[in-house]
């Protein structure tokens, strides 16, 4: 015994139009989906902005740099509080560039904190303290690992 459809025009434009609902749902949910990962982004990095503006750490030790202090004095630098405070600001800073590179930030949203961490790495004593985390810890890149590769990436790129 054969099975007949019996289809009319009508069922078939119903069905053809549901299918064109459907579709656009699902468009739609992806859309929905891609701005609510972008908000979800924008509010981590002003968020992060936040924690940068409002610890006072990280401003103390942000505007040394900022103001061309020489602040890394070697054996009188370790164990204190403005070693707590740097090693705060290079964490904020390290952090940043880890969501940069996982592709968390995008360029522009990167933007954003690009002049802090250029005012960072290209300090000549976040440089010093670099080279004396590697002579003691052999592995700074434990520490800041993002952060110091973003440097080597720009000095060797010529970002």
């Amino acid at each position: 015994m054969f099975y007949t459809f019996n289809y009319s025009l009508a069922n078939l434009i119903v069905s053809i139009l549901m299918l064109i609902v459907t579709g656009l749902g699902f468009v739609l949910a992806i859309i929905e989906l891609k701005n609510k990962t972008k908000d979800d982004k924008s509010d981590k990095l002003i968020e992060l902005i936040n924690e940068f503006k409002n610890d006072e750490g990280i401003v103390r030790a942000y505007y040394k740099i900022e103001y061309g202090d020489n602040w890394y004095t070697g054996n009188n630098f370790h164990k204190t509080e403005q070693e707590k405070d740097f090693d705060k600001l290079f964490t904020w800073a390290n952090y940043i560039c880890y969501l940069k590179e996982s592709k968390e930030l995008n360029n522009n949203q990167f933007d954003c904190v690009k002049y802090y961490i250029d005012r960072i790495i290209n300090n000549d004593s976040f440089k010093q303290y670099i080279d004396f985390l590697e002579r003691v810890e052999h592995n700074p890149l434990s520490s800041f690992k993002y952060l110091i590769n973003y440097l080597h990436n720009k000095t060797t790129i010529g970002l």
